[in-house]
């Protein structure tokens, strides 16, 4: 039996609050550095693919829901509920880290993102682009197309994410997902923090750029299929980018 809408939106919703949450954690942690702060995303990420790829397809990024929308490998139609699902997972995982850390994780910044100051906006966004473009490209070829047996996939999804990190997080965080950065900004919000919310728009045009270039170049250069025609395969019952079966 399939997954019914609210199955699915909830998986959505855990899956990137165990994402964020975990390396939102281990930012403020600081025990093992950048890589720890990485590798926390990484099998963040790997996780959320392993527990939730059967029932929603474990995008947890709006930015994966809108590049797979945009080749046909899921339904428009779904597109806002998951999209929402992972704007709420954000920040529940953002108040989360908030309740656990209190007022010291609030000064530390709660382990958002930050453009760098020496960092001008065309670099930003091409920074976030070059993160996401990286981690929908995995999905898109691990888990999409099933190019790797899942268990394998969810941790080749996780390894791009944490390689982006640790290449570009100190420009930008390489969020590479807006629900990341947008829940860490509603609980520094709350909690009387620093905001950031003039570079918020970098972080949902950035990756939507690079999470679309992606699925675009693998099908078109990789795969060999027309540029302007969709892949035809919708994932309406789950998201995985194929008709009958999730990531």
């Amino acid at each position: 039996m399939s997954p019914n809408l609210v199955q699915r939106l909830s998986a959505e919703a855990l899956g990137t609050l165990l994402l964020v949450y975990f390396g939102v954690a281990a930012t403020l942690a600081a025990t093992g550095g950048s890589i720890g702060i990485a590798a926390a995303y990484a099998f963040g990420l790997a996780l959320a693919v392993w527990i939730f790829a059967g029932v929603s397809g474990a995008h947890v990024n709006p930015t994966v829901t809108i590049a797979l929308a945009v080749r046909g490998r899921f339904a428009w139609t779904d597109v806002p509920g998951y999209v929402l699902a992972q704007v709420v997972g954000g920040v529940l995982a953002g108040l989360l880290a908030w309740g656990t850390y209190g007022g010291g994780g609030v000064d530390a910044g709660l382990g958002g993102t930050v453009v760098a100051g020496s960092a001008t906006v065309v670099v930003a966004l091409v920074v976030e682009a070059l993160a996401a473009f990286l981690v929908v490209l995995a999905y898109y070829t691990l888990i999409t197309e099933e190019r790797m047996e899942r268990g394998l996939a969810g941790l080749g999804v996780g390894l791009a994410y944490g390689t982006a990190i640790l290449a570009l997080a100190p420009i930008t965080g390489a969020s590479a997902n807006f629900a990341r950065t947008f829940g860490v900004e509603v609980s520094l919000a709350f909690g009387g923090g620093t905001t950031h919310w003039a570079d918020l728009w970098i972080y949902a045009v950035g990756p939507l750029v690079g999470g679309i270039l992606a699925v675009f170049v693998y099908d078109v250069l990789i795969a060999g299929r027309p540029l302007l025609a969709p892949t035809s395969r919708p994932a309406a019952s789950r998201g995985s980018g194929t008709a009958t079966a999730a990531a």
